[in-house]
């Protein structure tokens, strides 16, 4: 509960997490690559509640499926040692990294690190579609070459 102007509590309102609305909370790997360069507290604070994409390995297939997940702590390995992982940016194509994602799904709580998160976007209907860079944008002018 809040407190209005007056000083009397009134109740808080949270908005609905719909397949619409997801997207302001959905986070990628390239995003949580650009925030893991800042301080631990700051990286926990801006990934803490967002929601990602998490490969889960079937060990009778070797194709990855993803499941929408949501991150409840941010830790580090439990050895405090550093990983390395494939980098959504190409320009630097290893990472290294100690954080782990504490996620729930379905009512389980699972831990994931970085190498789990698709660099995929989400649309409206909830299917994956790739983010392609500024450089590969085409604008329409209005005028044919």
């Amino acid at each position: 509960r809040g407190c209005d102007s007056g000083g009397r509590s009134e109740p808080i309102h949270f908005a609905a997490v719909t397949r619409n609305n997801i997207k302001l909370l959905f986070s990628r790997l390239e995003d949580l690559e650009k925030l893991s360069a800042a301080d631990d507290e700051i990286f926990r604070r801006a990934t803490l509640h967002t929601y990602v994409r998490i490969c889960i390995s079937n060990a009778s297939s070797t194709r990855c499926e993803y499941r929408l997940m949501q991150i409840i702590d941010v830790e580090t390995t439990a050895d405090g040692e550093f990983y390395t992982y494939t980098s959504a940016n190409a320009s630097v194509p290893v990472l290294k990294s100690n954080k782990v994602f504490v996620v729930t799904h379905e009512g389980t709580t699972q831990r994931h690190r970085l190498s789990d998160v698709s660099n995929h976007s989400i649309e409206a209907r909830g299917r994956p579609v790739p983010r392609r860079s500024s450089a590969h944008l085409c604008v329409s002018t209005g005028k044919e070459r």
